[in-house]
């Protein structure tokens, strides 16, 4: 049947129930007449009349479907080019994840669709697994195929992200944790079973897709790498500058004919993250900047759709020329991006959505991740809480001066990360320090805070006096050490105890004085030493290993 040949103004929801009935796969087809049915009845379609602005976009651009996932309030939303210059449809329906099913993307890519647009793949957990500390790493592989009924688990792919789908849509490859942060590229068949490895274990990806010459491209923090799909030697595609300015490279996409790779430069860190969307140009060798304030591009049909400002948007693109034609236009979808997170690494930029060849695209509709509003009270050792007036704030870990007069308050969530002061006397709360919202310590003067913050990669520890202008007191932060978290002074205000490494890998006790600066209490391999806290004639320290 040629579905071009029925009349103009065919809704759109009946072309797509016609088509789906003719696919030759089985499995792809509906079960009988009774889904069809219900499929007609439960959309909502809508014509749209045509205006002068939509007649200046690609045709492909208007939507033609969008199914919620209910369960993390995303979505699919169908992009399919039409041969009419009829009014184009709009149709709404919904898919529910399975019961308790929870989005799990770790801040980095969790949603992907079939080149054929036919099969969505996401990193799922349930509330146990994805809740608390494992919220951002928790969950396994599930597909969906859009014929069928259910979101199913991908046997053997477990402790998954940042799903990417072959080009002839038979496998996945996708990233297996390994520590918090970190783990390995492995491929696996849609339906299951042993997976294969390709890369070795090693620091955090930042995106992967599969290209057309059958290689896996990823991103890391140091820059793009490429690998055969079945292993083998990995090429160095960039190299970020060593001045610290740059996070990561993140989120190729490869382009059709090898022509070149979509990428982003995640500039900076903490509060003034930026990115720039940059073009790999596969012949020279060479890279520049396409767009700025622009996240996870993908490619498709002579335009690129990426993320700006948790809002999807369209771009017309030059597959030979690689330069971009016209504007960027937002495409209507509010889709959840990582431009706000716990964790200055995880304000990556990510977005929530996957492009198929075909034109579909699959959003998990949200915004980006809120600061968690929390209120500081005081407890009683009877377990009593009396809320303390101050405004609800991201507070982690806020300190209370010998006094009991003032309270230390870090809002530890970037992008308004910042330290705050509560006199609890006069019921006034100040700013005392910007862009820093780590762990602080009173100490070691009576009016001095302690903290820590990060300029570039490096790592800067110091404290200042509290309404004094001077710049602060830096010593040389521990060797190389990215976690650090900060518990206190010494009752003779000579010791700073803290703790320091790497997280995931390594994580010790160390102190700090004047004269041998910074010693190791511990030094223990594989073994994180956390949340110190010293005893009050200061000859102990109890801690969390």
């Amino acid at each position: 049947l040629d579905l071009d040949r029925l009349p103009i103004e065919t809704p759109a929801s009946v072309r797509r129930v016609l088509d789906r009935c003719l696919v030759r796969d089985k499995n792809l087809r509906y079960r009988d007449i009774g889904d069809v049915r219900v499929e007609l009845l439960r959309t909502d379609d809508v014509a749209l009349q045509e205006t002068a602005s939509s007649r200046q976009l690609p045709i492909w651009l208007a939507p033609v479907a969008a199914l919620a996932l209910i369960a993390v309030a995303a979505g699919v939303w169908y992009v399919k080019p039409s041969p009419h210059s009829a009014p184009i449809e709009v149709v709404h329906s919904d898919i529910a994840l399975p019961e308790d099913l929870l989005l799990a993307h770790m801040y980095m890519p969790g949603i992907a669709i079939s080149g054929d647009g036919r099969t969505l793949a996401f990193s799922g957990g349930n509330a146990q697994s994805v809740t608390g500390a494992n919220l951002f790493f928790g969950g396994a592989l599930y597909i969906r195929r859009l014929g069928e009924a259910d979101a199913v688990p991908v046997s053997g792919a477990d402790n998954a992200w940042q799903p990417a789908f072959s080009p002839d849509g038979s496998r996945i490859a996708y990233l297996r944790r390994g520590s918090r942060f970190h783990g390995h590229i492995e491929t696996i068949a849609l339906t299951g079973g042993r997976p294969t490895r390709v890369t070795e274990g090693g620091k955090a990806i930042t995106g992967i897709d599969w290209s057309d010459e059958g290689r896996i491209i990823y991103g890391t923090r140091e820059g793009l790498r490429s690998i055969p799909e079945g292993g083998g030697p990995v090429t160095d595609l960039t190299s970020r500058p060593e001045d610290g300015t740059v996070k990561m490279h993140a989120f190729p996409n490869a382009l059709p004919g090898g022509r070149g790779i979509l990428y982003n430069v995640v500039n900076g860190l903490n509060h003034n993250t930026s990115y720039s969307l940059c073009i790999l140009d596969s012949a020279s060798g060479e890279s520049r900047e396409l767009l700025t304030n622009a996240s996870n591009a993908r490619y498709v049909q002579g335009h690129i759709v990426f993320a700006r400002e948790h809002t999807i948007h369209a771009v017309g693109f030059d597959l030979e020329t690689l330069t971009l034609r016209g504007e960027p236009r937002p495409m209507g979808m509010s889709v959840i991006q990582s431009l706000a997170a716990p964790n200055s690494w995880l304000v990556s930029g990510a977005a929530q959505f996957a492009v198929s060849d075909a034109g579909d695209l699959a959003f998990a509709h949200g915004t980006i991740w809120p600061e968690l509003p929390s209120t500081t009270v005081w407890v009683t050792r009877d377990g009593e809480e009396e809320v303390i007036d101050i405004e609800p704030g991201a507070y982690i870990a806020p300190r209370v001066d010998p006094s009991g007069r003032r309270i230390l308050l870090p809002n530890f969530y970037d992008p308004k990360s910042a330290i705050w002061v509560h006199d609890t006397v006069r019921g006034v709360t100040s700013r005392v320090r910007q862009g820093n919202g780590g762990w602080v310590a009173w100490g070691p003067g009576p009016n001095d805070y302690t903290f820590h913050e990060n300029v570039g990669e490096a790592l800067r520890v110091g404290w200042a006096t509290i309404g004094d202008t001077a710049e602060p007191f830096m010593p040389d932060p521990p060797p190389g050490s990215r976690y650090f978290m900060t518990d206190g002074w010494s009752p003779d205000r000579q010791h700073l105890i803290c703790t320091s490494g790497e997280w995931g890998d390594n994580v010790d006790l160390l102190v700090w004085n004047h004269t041998d600066g910074w010693t190791n209490l511990t030094n223990s391999p594989g073994v994180d030493e956390l949340w110190p806290n010293l005893s009050p004639d200061g000859r102990w320290i109890a801690y969390v290993a």
